[in-house]
């Protein structure tokens, strides 16, 4: 009896839980890896700096190549990178380990891969086509054609062609590969080791800064620490700008991203409140980059592999090592007024709240909608009678209590709804039924600003619908006036009776 494996099961890897950008990255590791291991010999021919170039045809019958100045292979190399699970030996760098990772996102990534390649000592270029659907269907057998290349002014180069592929990326998803990609290969472009292209344009990654305050202290620490004599170095800090998608965590192992921005951020909940944040000053503000070499990775590289204790013992640590900036960022406006008690503009308090102002204040749609705010309000306030007929309904009830009012002659009943009606209906609408004493107040909870809160949680919601409550009593008090008319500033005193009464209460 011996253990089997039929090739059938590659078929399965079409399947695999890949990423677009992390199945792309395999085909660079191995251009870099050989590059790296190969460094002093390719300078001796000229070959300084690697280039990787990346083009993808997204049509029918659309092609994704990779095209690289490395080593190139020889029959040898050829033959090793063609067998399925072959550990490479260790190296100082190891960006290309199981044996794997080139075989299995060609799979995932199309049918057919073709691999042209010229070994820098050699003036022969090797090609060999691999039919997926041959190989799974058990036709092992494959054909290196060689020509010979003497004259070809390139001195090594591998060309990676997949075709008939089995998923299609367009529009946004082709801008998120680049991104991520320039990311995840950021230091080697930042070190003058590597430039990477996608088409004609050269990928360069994008520099985050940590905030400066206006007494010049830069708000970032380095930090190392050992888990179970592993080291984990990094720095940790408060971004310049805030940023929900650029804060958190970049995790790197052999300077290579296996986790972070632009779309995997780590953001563990020992800091940042719950896995992948909430939408707080926290999540929009600290970020920092950990260089994990010690550790092993998940054979798609998109994720550290903890051993026993090692991922909570790492979560506690980081915590500690993140605690200060955790702090400064939450900091309110307790924290911005100087010794002698006036505003210390310069505090690193104060300047997140008011670069948090400019970008709200300074957000081009907001401005368009300032300039349209007249003919919004008379817009939506025709569509008002109909969205209230259509959404105060019992299938929608929230809330229903009765109190007593004027020294108990009288009664009042409010009534919350929320409704999922329709994404441009006013975030709140109050209306009363003078007849029967009801107070409706209906929160739509498709309008973005409210889904944003729902978001954060119940506690931040509940506190939402307060407010709401208030401002429905507060106008709903004002309305009994014999004018029948509310100037703002005796609604926000009437808000104010409330939002004293509830403070002293609470």
């Amino acid at each position: 009896m011996e253990f089997k494996v039929n090739p059938g099961i590659l078929g399965r890897y079409k399947n695999l839980n890949y990423s677009p950008w992390y199945a792309i990255a395999e085909f660079v590791d191995n251009s870099l890896h050989s590059f790296i291991e190969n460094k002093e010999t390719l300078s001796s021919i000229g070959t300084s700096k690697l280039n990787v170039s990346i083009s993808y045809d997204s049509s029918e019958n659309g092609t994704l190549k990779v095209i690289d100045n490395s080593t190139g292979m020889n029959l040898a190399d050829l033959e090793d990178a063609l067998e399925m699970g072959r550990l490479k030996s260790r190296s100082d760098t190891q960006l290309s380990e199981f044996g794997m990772g080139m075989k299995t996102s060609a799979i995932w990534l199309g049918n057919k891969l073709t691999i042209k390649t010229k070994h820098y000592n050699e003036e022969i270029e090797r090609t060999v086509v691999i039919d997926i659907s041959a190989i799974v269907n058990s036709d092992l057998k494959l054909t290196v054609t060689e020509r010979n290349v003497s004259n070809s002014s390139r001195k090594s180069y591998t060309i990676i062609e997949v075709t008939e592929h089995n998923r299609k990326f367009q529009g946004r998803t082709l801008g998120v590969i680049q991104d991520v990609l320039k990311s995840m290969y950021n230091k080697y472009i930042k070190a003058g080791e590597m430039d990477l292209y996608w088409g004609d344009s050269i990928l360069e990654p994008e520099l985050l800064m940590p905030m400066t305050t206006y007494s010049g202290n830069v708000l970032k620490k380095d930090f190392e620490f050992e888990v179970n004599g592993k080291k984990v170095k990094g720095y940790v800090g408060v971004l310049e700008k805030g940023s929900g998608k650029k804060a958190g965590f970049s995790i790197y192992r052999n300077n290579r991203l296996i986790q972070g921005y632009p779309e995997t951020n780590f953001k563990p909940r020992e800091i940042f409140s719950s896995e992948g944040g909430t939408n707080n000053i926290v999540n929009q503000r600290v970020f920092g980059e950990l260089l994990m070499d010690d550790f092993g990775v998940t054979h798609t590289k998109d994720g550290i592999s903890f051993q026993g204790d090692e991922e909570k013992l790492f979560r506690d640590k980081l915590k500690e090592e993140s605690n200060y900036f955790v702090n400064i960022a939450n900091m309110g406006l307790d924290e911005i007024r100087s010794s002698d008690g006036s505003v210390d503009r310069s505090s690193s308090s104060a300047k997140i709240i008011q670069q948090g102002l400019d970008n709200d204040l300074e957000n081009d749609k907001f401005i368009q909608a300032y300039d349209d705010l007249e003919l919004e309000v008379t817009a939506t306030m025709q569509s008002v009678p109909e969205f209230i007929e259509q959404e105060a309904v019992d299938s929608n009830l929230l809330y229903d209590r009765t109190f007593s009012f004027d020294r108990g002659r009288d009664k009042k009943h409010i009534k919350v709804y929320l409704s999922e009606g329709d994404t441009f209906a006013p975030y709140l609408i109050i209306d009363e039924d003078f007849e029967e004493s009801i107070l409706r107040v209906i929160i739509n909870v498709k309008h973005p600003f409210v889904r944003s809160v729902k978001e954060k949680g119940n506690e931040a919601f509940k506190d939402f619908l307060l407010q709401c409550s208030l401002d429905a009593l507060a106008e709903n008090k004002l309305m009994h006036k014999d004018s029948g008319t509310i100037k703002p500033s005796e609604f926000r005193i009437a808000k104010n009776t409330f939002l004293k009464i509830y403070s002293k209460s609470s």
